[in-house]
């Protein structure tokens, strides 16, 4: 955290040497400085799109090591940060889209017996005065960190000119995950996970493209036996055992839970 805390710093520091325009194209009122020229989306995805790529081939056969593959994997992540790629970037102005996918939130879990359809929520913005259009596709696949061939078309758009706000109802109702076991320590832990992820492609006049990209991992479970009205998402942390009493006296016991809240 520390040393990204510094690259963020020197992140900030190429973007006033390439000139950029601010976020939005005007200054905000607590920039006093006008330094701030890169949303906090913006420096997210410049960190995240030019990493050092994790992929040992011999962690497909050595035990020992954690497994990698091409590409966002469960144990490192995008990768390893790489300050170069991405002052780099910023001097030739490649400045990546902002994909920021609000909801659902994160490990939430979805019962398609009670809720069918899922509303997915992502924000989406590109810099009009260095890109023309903005493409973007939905998609997800079963498990923590997918191979490329297991990826599946949710909805997708091209074209788009600026500032977006897409709101998507996926429908969950025929999906059954199922995903074999990992390996230790982790075991079933992802067997009903399900990760989507929002890719999006800033293309300039030439149609050269910078792309971002997100992603969130969720939980498809089947139920039948759910009671109508539960689960019950708890805001604050449950500090204390759930208690059942009867507190009005209809004869039916209330489940109580105590917050931290």
């Amino acid at each position: 955290t520390g040393k990204t805390s510094g690259v963020a710093g020197l992140i900030y520091s190429a973007a006033l040497k390439a000139g950029l325009a601010y976020p939005g194209g005007t200054q905000k009122a607590t920039d006093k400085n006008g330094a701030r020229r890169l949303s906090a989306e913006e420096v997210k995805q410049l960190l995240t799109m030019n990493v050092d790529d994790i992929n040992v081939a011999e962690s497909k056969t050595d035990k020992t090591k954690y497994p990698s593959k091409e590409g966002w994997e469960q144990r490192f992540g995008w990768g390893r940060v790489n300050a170069r790629k991405v002052v780099d970037a910023i001097l030739a102005k490649k400045i990546p889209p902002e994909v920021d996918f609000l909801s659902p939130a994160w490990f939430q879990v979805l019962y398609p017996e009670q809720t069918k359809t899922v509303t997915l929520t992502v924000d989406l913005n590109m810099r009009t005065d260095l890109f023309k259009t903005l493409d973007y596709v939905i998609e997800y696949a079963g498990g923590a960190d997918p191979d490329k061939a297991d990826w599946k078309t949710i909805t997708s758009k091209t074209g788009l000119t600026g500032k977006t706000s897409v709101k998507f109802d996926w429908d969950i109702s025929a999906i059954k995950i199922d995903n074999p076991d990992m390996p230790a320590p982790d075991y079933g832990v992802n067997r009903r996970m399900v990760t989507v992820r929002v890719r999006a492609s800033a293309k300039d006049a030439s149609g050269v493209a910078v792309k971002g990209e997100a992603r969130k991992a969720f939980h498809i479970e089947r139920d039948p036996d759910l009671m109508p009205g539960f689960p019950v998402r708890l805001v604050d942390s449950g500090e204390a055992s759930p208690k059942t009493a009867d507190l009005d006296g209809d004869g039916k016991r209330e489940i109580i839970v105590a917050t931290g809240g």
